[in-house]
């Protein structure tokens, strides 16, 4: 799966008690005013898709075996966000933390 295949989730791990749903981030935090909007543009529409998956059970029913296991989403990036990659995930842990506090978000990258 990638970035741009905003209404599918890539990713579904079960690791003990807890599931990861990974959203896989090839793109660069080029500085491009432009490239980086579009960037951003595709992860919110991926976040979106995957609290959407989650908030309306559709998860749960795809996979049941993730019930009572706590959810986090997970962005594994090929690059290290920007300023502006930086404040997406800031304002994505506040929106989880104020409206889905049972999911946390968590972002790793290979060093580019």
């Amino acid at each position: 799966m990638t970035i741009y295949q905003t209404d599918v989730i890539d990713m579904i791990a079960t690791i003990g008690n807890k599931v990861e749903l990974v959203i896989t981030d090839h793109l660069e935090w080029t500085g491009k005013t432009e490239e980086d909007l579009e960037h951003l543009r595709l992860l919110d529409a991926k976040f979106c898709k995957y609290i959407a998956a989650y908030e309306s059970g559709e998860l749960l029913r795809k996979k049941p075996e993730i019930k009572d296991k706590k959810v986090t989403i997970q962005i594994v990036g090929l690059h290290c966000p920007n300023k502006r990659g930086a404040k997406f995930i800031s304002d994505a842990r506040d929106y989880l933390s104020k409206n889905c506090p049972e999911i946390t978000l968590e972002f790793v990258w290979r060093l580019r």
